[in-house]
């Protein structure tokens, strides 16, 4: 079974996991973000973008997976930092429109993805904000406070189980684990870099979530204990 990871930079980490350093057909791939542009300014794709345009935002990967492969799409971190709030409070959208939106268009552009290449599609959780007063790269820089972000990325892992399991697709959702997340719901600075993604501490957890592709069934992980009732993507 051969799996391709396309993602953000939030990718990066599995490249050092022994998963992929022992299993020639894991896959890895960032999205370079040089043909994105959004409000004038180069970034990287966002699940926003991906969910309206990844046919052919990822054409250049999809490209070259080979049909029966498993395809896990890495996207989301950015969007509860900086964007969902911004859509929310200079759009003027309510917060429910905007998770449900982006969460429903993305689950149905991953499902047309695997569709055209006639793969497994799976959805990893979006990390959890980190919990920190001062941004050393602008960039990173959130928008709203750390509850509001905690609430986004929470209702949106929420939002995508339950679509995953409506649309037979794959979730894996392991960041429940003890001390990954801390009580007021961010990511615990053991396991995270300076800004936004997780360091090296956490490449037990990145070695568990690839070891289950190869030693477990991929079900027990579109089971959560409490999910929104939704329908299945048109």
């Amino acid at each position: 079974m051969s799996i391709y990871i396309l993602g953000d930079s939030h990718v990066n980490i599995y490249r050092q996991s022994n998963i992929y350093t022992f299993y020639s057909h894991v896959h890895i791939h960032h999205t370079d973000s040089e043909n994105v542009v959004r409000h004038g300014k180069f970034i990287p794709y966002l699940m926003n973008s991906i969910a309206h345009r990844g046919t052919e935002l990822l054409q250049p990967y999809i490209s070259i997976i080979p049909p029966q492969s498993h395809i896990m799409f890495v996207f989301g971190e950015p969007d509860c930092r900086i964007h969902i709030h911004k859509q929310i409070h200079q759009c003027g959208r309510s917060e429910d429109e905007v998770l449900e939106t982006l969460a429903r268009n993305y689950v149905h552009m991953v499902k047309h993805i695997c569709s055209l290449t006639n793969c497994t599609g799976i959805i990893r959780y979006v990390l959890p904000p980190i919990d920190k007063a001062v941004w050393n790269n602008p960039l990173y820089t959130p928008h709203g406070t750390i509850m509001e972000r905690v609430n986004y990325t929470q209702k949106l892992n929420m939002l995508l189980s339950s679509l995953c399991a409506h649309n037979e697709l794959y979730f894996i959702d392991n960041i429940h684990r003890a001390h990954v997340i801390i009580e007021n719901g961010s990511l615990n600075h053991y396991y995270a870099d300076d800004e936004t993604h997780y360091n090296t501490n956490a490449l037990h957890i990145i070695n568990d979530e690839l070891t289950h592709f190869y030693t477990r069934p991929l079900n027990p992980f579109t089971r959560r204990e409490e999910r929104p009732a939704m329908q299945p993507v048109p």
